[in-house]
């Protein structure tokens, strides 16, 4: 005797809660004497699936920064980020609940920083430097200034908007061509939206901001004629700066900027000379000093006094 049975069965739940299949079963008795075979279908409950919402069943955009769980007091030197579950542009097949196997490639769509402030820097990506890796797996947006205000609000924290989106492309193979995805009667895309706040320029230039200053930090001999009036000392700072750091007026006050130079062991003020900033470089004279003195010198503005 020889029986064999098979089910297929597929279910869901729980609310509701239902199962649908088939089952099937042969039989061969007494040497093939007697032998069949039966069908029969099987429901219970109202089959229920779940609209597709990605064609990838898996979110694509991992994790931002800044991202929900930090909006406020953020860096307004941050170059924000996104990072992805695949790489982006790459293809990868995906099977879908009928058997089906789909080509499909992320692609990202947008990435852009927007100020939601008037009189803020503009936010735009600086286009020395690529967004995607090249890895695909990860995002940087470079903003050319830093994520402060502009104008009368210079420097001030400001509120802005990030936004990335994510697309995909799915191979057609009788088109021979790949088309966007479609779910739902509409273009398929993920999309990671954020708000956040950052705080106010920082009085200091961060360090990574100076690529060169004379004399440079710790620099302990000087050449002969290495300090002159056509090679004065000098501070470069990165990114164009100038409007942010080096201006001659805010919140209706003018202001004046020097370079002051101080006994390292006690903070004693030496000499103050005046900067004037020009072509990325605040430029100032370097006085006579003593031999084998340590000295601190720091690029400082001054408001003026008021007209009387």
């Amino acid at each position: 005797m020889t029986l064999t049975a098979a089910m297929m069965l597929q279910a869901g739940g729980p609310d509701p809660m239902w199962l649908d299949g088939r089952a099937s079963l042969t039989y061969n008795l007494l040497m093939g004497t007697i032998k069949g075979s039966a069908q029969m279908s099987m429901s219970v409950g109202e089959k229920c699936v779940p609209p597709r919402t990605s064609p990838f069943d898996f979110p694509i955009i991992l994790d931002t920064y800044p991202n929900e769980g930090e909006t406020t007091q953020i860096d307004p030197f941050i170059s924000p980020t996104a990072t992805f579950t695949t790489a982006i542009d790459d293809e990868i097949s995906v099977p879908d609940v009928n058997g089906n196997t789909h080509r499909l490639k992320p692609r990202l769509k947008e990435f852009s920083l927007t100020p939601l402030d008037a009189n803020s820097n503009s936010g735009l990506q600086d286009d020395r430097y690529d967004q995607l890796s090249d890895d695909g797996y990860s995002a940087v947006y470079n903003p050319e200034k830093p994520l402060t205000g502009s104008g009368p609000d210079v420097g001030k924290r400001k509120n802005w908007r990030y936004k990335v989106i994510v697309g995909a492309d799915e191979y057609d193979p009788i088109l021979g061509m790949w088309k966007p995805v479609m779910l739902n009667n509409r273009v398929w895309e993920e999309k990671v939206e954020i708000e956040f706040r950052t705080t106010k320029l920082p009085d200091s230039i961060p360090s990574d901001l100076i690529p060169k200053s004379v004399p440079f930090k710790n620099q302990e001999f000087f050449m002969q004629e290495e300090i002159t009036a056509l090679s004065p000392g000098r501070i470069m700072i990165l990114d164009d700066l100038e409007s942010d750091y080096f201006y001659d007026e805010k919140d209706g006050k003018e202001f004046e900027y020097f370079a002051v130079f101080k006994q390292a062991s006690n903070q004693e003020e030496i000499a103050r000379e005046p900067l004037v900033y020009l072509n990325y470089q605040g430029m100032y004279s370097i006085p006579d000093f003593d031999n084998n003195k340590n000295i601190l010198s720091r690029s400082s503005g001054k408001r003026l006094p008021l007209p009387i």
